[in-house]
């Protein structure tokens, strides 16, 4: 579904302010400085500004000012604005200095504050608000690789809030990062600068108060406050502690608390926990192995029932592992014995034969809303594509069986198009297009479980990149009853729309 472009809406304005939060980090400052330049080659009168307590910036950020040629300012005093946006952040928040504005806009990747703006654009699912400076440039048609200064401050801004890339939660964040040209030379200049001796002696005093839990094999430190990326840092450290599968590294960041987390092993990822430590009080994502978050502190007052931060980290994770299963089909086939049955219904659906763009034998994956998934180019592997943007793939012959072709337009419901990535290249193909409408027939028969607890599942589509599907607890796991190794995870009203449980069942 395609969202209106928030840019588009505020070129009717010629006298624009751009405002980072107080004390900018390197996400505030490249995505300010995006939509600084893309007004600036309109032809707006526009300046880009930030304030706060002390005009005092990081090394790394310094460099990323000068080599990149942004043009910040530091601000005390504002006359009105025609049009005050601000990015990274949200107006009426305690991290943003209140100026006077005619109109305010917010673009933003925090969760909404809810404070009433004339224009706002708020996705709290991706990693950096950079991500979402970057698709809005993107849907405006503006071409980055024009610009190496801004595809440079992007990518650091995406690099610098995201733990250098562990804690991505979005398509569109791995998609800017295999996109954008970048000058490497002033990366590796603001990567040399980005701890200072103080943090260095922050994160060693963390290192020496950890709490391990045995059982589990879970280490826990509470750090001093830090830069987030020392958390990460500090947590990259302790998962190479042999007696230690799972860290949790936390530390207060103003009104609340920032988490990395790290896991090693195939049972337990850090993003699941990730989640589900943020569930309902605050936001967080990553990948397999490593991850973090932030936790909102008047969210857990409002839940009741805990002490301190600590007793809040310690119940939940360990309410997180009892709530957990991996299943790994390659090795286990699923028992279907008290699983109900059900079909699906003639719903249409998008099919491609990826052999008709690459070559066969080709590693691969396709990335879509709910992660990637990777196979190998083969005549006899299709791929299956729900309204909703979901992706599966399917056996040649069980998709003879089971669908037939339609002459029917495919309209795509979904806020990221899905797209087939050569593993090797990074070169990516536009899959939609490629594709044909089809039709279930209603013989695709399967056996159905309601998931009790969240899943990691590993199928024999996965079995040589290791990378599961996951499913939270109220979706189904599938077991095709003529072929028990395809099996799968459904969305609990992907189930109940595009499937129906058969009699007996």
């Amino acid at each position: 579904m395609q969202r209106k472009n928030i840019l588009e809406e505020l070129q009717q304005y010629d006298n624009i302010t751009v405002q980072c939060h107080d004390n900018p980090d390197a996400d505030a400052i490249a995505s300010a400085f995006g939509v600084y330049t893309y007004f600036k080659e309109l032809g707006k009168n526009v300046r880009m500004i930030y304030s706060g307590k002390t005009n005092q910036m990081k090394s790394n950020l310094k460099i990323m000012i000068e080599e990149l040629h942004i043009p910040a300012e530091y601000v005390c005093e504002m006359p009105e604005s025609e049009l005050l946006i601000c990015v990274d952040c949200q107006y009426g928040e305690g991290n943003v200095t209140r100026f006077p504005a005619k109109k305010i806009a917010v673009l933003d990747h925090h969760l909404n504050a809810g404070h009433t703006t004339d224009y706002s654009d708020i996705r709290s699912a991706y990693g950096s608000c950079a991500t979402l400076i970057y698709k809005c440039l993107e849907d405006c048609g503006y071409d980055l690789k024009k610009n190496k200064d801004l595809s440079t401050a992007l990518y650091y801004g995406l690099f610098m809030d995201t733990n250098e890339f562990g804690e991505m939660e979005h398509p569109y964040d791995f998609d800017m990062v295999d996109e954008l040209e970048i000058d490497k030379n002033i990366l590796t200049k603001m990567r040399n600068a980005n701890f200072t001796l103080s943090e260095l002696e922050t994160a060693a005093v963390a290192l020496l108060r950890y709490n391990y839990n045995p059982e589990q094999r879970i280490a826990y430190i509470r750090s001093n406050p830090c830069d987030r990326n020392m958390l990460g840092v500090v947590s990259d450290l302790l998962i190479q502690v042999d007696s230690v599968d799972t860290c949790i590294v936390y530390a207060e960041d103003n009104d609340g608390y920032r988490i990395s987390a790290r896991t090693c092993g195939e049972r337990v990822t850090a993003e699941d926990l990730v989640v589900f430590l943020t569930d309902k009080v605050g936001n967080g994502g990553g990948h397999a192995n490593k991850a973090g978050g932030f936790i909102e502190k008047k969210r857990i007052k409002s839940l009741g029932g805990y002490t301190s931060i600590e007793n809040y980290i310690y119940m939940k994770t360990g309410q997180f592992m009892d709530s957990y299963e991996f299943l790994d089909t390659t090795k286990t086939p699923v028992i279907t014995q008290d699983m109900e049955c059900c079909r699906q219904l003639s719903n249409l659906h998008l099919v491609i034969n990826p052999a008709d763009i690459m070559p066969e034998g080709t590693e691969c994956y396709i990335r879509h809303i709910d992660g990637n998934l990777n196979f190998y180019i083969s005549f006899d592997t299709y791929i299956v594509i729900n309204k909703n943007g979901y992706v599966h793939a399917i056996d040649k012959t069980e998709f003879e069986r089971c669908y037939h072709y339609a002459d029917f337009p495919f309209s795509l419901e979904a806020e990221y198009m899905p797209k087939l990535i050569n593993t090797l290249t990074n070169e990516n193909f536009d899959i939609i297009s490629a594709g044909t409408a089809c039709i279930s027939n209603k013989t695709a028969c399967y056996y159905a479980k309601r998931l009790t607890k969240n899943l990691r599942l590993r199928n024999h589509w996965d079995k040589e990149n290791g990378n599961c599907q996951r499913g939270k607890a109220g979706d189904y796991l599938l077991v095709n009853m003529r072929n028990e190794k395809d099996c799968f995870i459904v969305q609990k009203n992907q189930y109940e729309t595009e499937y129906e449980r058969l009699s007996g069942g």
